[in-house]
């Protein structure tokens, strides 16, 4: 997918058993991949790939979606949403910043006491205090958000992410990130490299999610949505091999 103006796939409106799966989304204004809402799910978004939405909003989460599930995607960009979720669920995703002035790198803002998150791979973006935030219910009442720097930080305080890590764009064998400050700037798939590098950080660091990712090619699957040593998926139609067709 190139060049959309609001999100690259809406499951929105969605009931159960959603898949959203193996996509490449480059160049989006508003945001990646939109579920608002999902009523109940499951809804799964796993193996996608994102560049460039100018907005942070990697995953729309708007309209209160319930029971969703975020595996191995692979995100160059933010995901600084404030949408409130119920029942969601993120593992051996990748999320790289653009060090874009003033936002976070991620935010959960969960409605209710079902939800967890470990297994992922984090590139903070520079020179910004609240690089996590974190809603939760309390016993009481809400709690209100919670800002932390490090992602040390946030486990200590939440539980959550035991198994995460913070990485850096030299996990690629190549990638260079878009540039915040050219938010109408039009980059293009044949110019990106997803691929990750052998002996990185973020090979061998995931979570096993049977069914998901069997087949994995080392001690554990990879972060992100492409494992080092299997093949990329085919991104378009089938039936198309002039890749560079919108240049």
């Amino acid at each position: 997918m190139h060049m959309s103006n609001d999100d690259f796939i809406e499951a929105d409106g969605g009931l159960h058993n959603i898949r959203v799966f193996e996509n490449r989304g480059v160049n989006a204004f508003h945001g990646g991949y939109s579920s608002q809402p999902i009523f109940g799910g499951p809804a799964y978004f796993f193996r996608n790939l994102l560049y460039h939405v100018q907005s942070g909003v990697a995953f729309k989460l708007d309209a209160r979606p319930a029971g969703l599930f975020f595996f191995h995607n692979t995100i160059i960009g933010e995901q600084s949403v404030r949408g409130l979720t119920s029942n969601a669920h993120w593992r051996n995703n990748l999320f790289l910043g653009r060090d874009t002035p003033g936002r976070g790198i991620m935010y959960w803002a969960n409605a209710t006491a079902q939800y967890s998150s470990d297994y992922n791979g984090f590139r903070p973006n520079k020179d910004v205090a609240g690089q996590f935030l974190w809603l939760a219910p309390s016993k009481d009442a809400r709690e209100p958000w919670k800002s932390f720097r490090t992602l040390a930080d946030l486990q200590a305080a939440t539980g959550q992410e035991a198994h995460g890590r913070e990485i850096g764009f030299d996990i690629f064998e190549q990638m260079t990130p878009p540039d915040p400050a050219r938010r109408h700037a039009v980059y293009h798939a044949m110019d990106l490299n997803f691929r990750l590098k052998a002996g990185s950080n973020a090979v061998d660091a995931g979570a096993v999610l049977p069914t998901v990712n069997d087949g994995f090619t080392g001690a554990a699957p990879d972060l992100g949505a492409l494992e080092l040593g299997k093949p990329e998926p085919h991104y378009g139609p089938g039936w198309l091999t002039w890749k560079p067709f919108y240049r």
